[in-house]
C-alpha cells in the first residue's frame, strides 16, 4: 500500500481491485489517527496566532467538521470512506465553541446538537438577525444551562447503495431504506431494510432492535416523516441556480455534496 492511504486507494478498495490485510487496516487507522493530531496541532496554532495578534479575547472560535470515516468493518470495501452509511462514525462530528467574551462553564453539553444550530448560536453571539428563516436554534441556551431540551437528527442522502433517511433522537437511532431510490454504486452486505439502535447500551450499532421493537419503530417513523415531509420523508436535492460553475458543480458531485 506504501507508507500513504490516498483516494486511489479509497476507490479501488471500493471497486473490489484491492483487499487490506489486518497489518494495513490498523496502520491505516493510525494514520487516521495522525490527522486528527494535526488537526487539533493547527486548531492550537490558531489560537496560539490569535493570542500574538491581541485577539484572543476578541475573537470566538467553533471548531467543527463535515463529517467521519468508515472505520470498521461492516462494510469492507467502503473502509476509510464516507456516505454510504448512517452509522454514527459517519455522522456525529466534533463541535467546540469558545467565546471569550461570555463566561460559559467550561463543559460538555449532554443534548445532542445539530451542525445547522452552529449558524443561529453566531447570529445570537453576534447580536446580529438572520435575514431568513432557518431549521436550526441557538445553542447559547444550552452553553448557560438553561436549555437542556432533546433536539431531534435528521440523517439522508447516502451515496452508496440503497438511498437510506433517518431520525436520531432520546438515544435512538432509526433509518430507513427509501423505496424505489436506485443507486449506481453498490454496497457490500446489502443493509438492512430497517435498523433501531440503541445509543446508549450499544454505542457501535451492531445489534438492530428492527425486529423486536414495533411500537418504537412505528413511533420514530412518525417523528422522521415529520421532520422530512417532502416526498413521503425523502430528503430533496436542493435547487442549484441555474449560472453555477459547471466546474464547481462538477468538484461538488464528485465528493457526493450534489447528486
Amino acid at each position: 500500500m506504501g507508507p500513504v492511504f490516498t483516494l486511489a486507494h479509497v476507490e479501488a478498495l471500493r471497486a473490489g481491485r484491492i483487499e487490506l490485510s489486518p497489518e494495513e487496516v490498523e496502520y491505516v487507522t493510525a494514520l487516521y489517527d495522525g490527522d486528527i493530531a494535526s488537526a487539533d496541532r493547527h486548531v492550537g496554532l490558531l489560537l496560539d496566532t490569535l493570542d500574538e495578534l491581541g485577539l484572543d479575547e476578541r475573537v470566538a472560535v467553533i471548531v467543527t467538521s463535515d463529517h467521519g470515516e468508515d472505520l470498521g468493518a461492516r462494510y469492507p470495501r467502503n473502509r476509510f470512506d464516507h456516505g454510504h452509511a448512517l452509522l454514527d462514525d459517519q455522522v456525529r462530528v466534533p463541535l467546540i465553541l469558545r467565546d471569550p467574551t461570555r463566561r460559559f462553564r467550561l463543559r460538555v453539553v449532554e443534548p445532542q446538537v445539530r451542525l445547522f444550530d452552529v449558524l443561529p448560536t453566531v447570529a445570537e453571539l453576534l447580536d446580529v438577525p438572520l435575514a431568513t428563516e432557518h431549521d436550526g436554534c441557538s445553542l447559547v441556551p444550552l452553553l448557560e444551562g438553561r436549555d437542556t431540551s432533546e433536539r431531534i437528527a435528521v440523517l439522508g442522502n447516502t451515496k452508496a447503495g440503497p438511498l437510506r433517511i433517518g431520525v436520531r433522537a432520546l438515544g435512538i437511532k432509526y433509518t430507513r431504506t427509501v423505496e424505489g431510490a436506485i443507486s449506481d454504486q453498490p454496497l457490500l452486505p446489502e443493509p438492512p431494510a430497517r435498523e433501531l439502535y440503541e445509543l446508549g447500551s450499544d454505542p457501535g450499532e451492531e445489534h438492530n432492535l428492527a425486529g423486536d421493537r414495533p411500537e418504537a419503530l412505528e413511533a420514530f417513523e412518525r417523528l422522521m416523516l415529520e421532520r422530512l415531509p417532502r416526498a413521503g420523508g425523502k430528503p430533496v436535492a436542493p435547487e442549484l441556480p441555474e449560472d453555477a460553475d459547471p466546474e464547481l458543480l462538477e468538484r461538488l458531485r464528485s465528493l457526493g455534496y450534489v447528486l
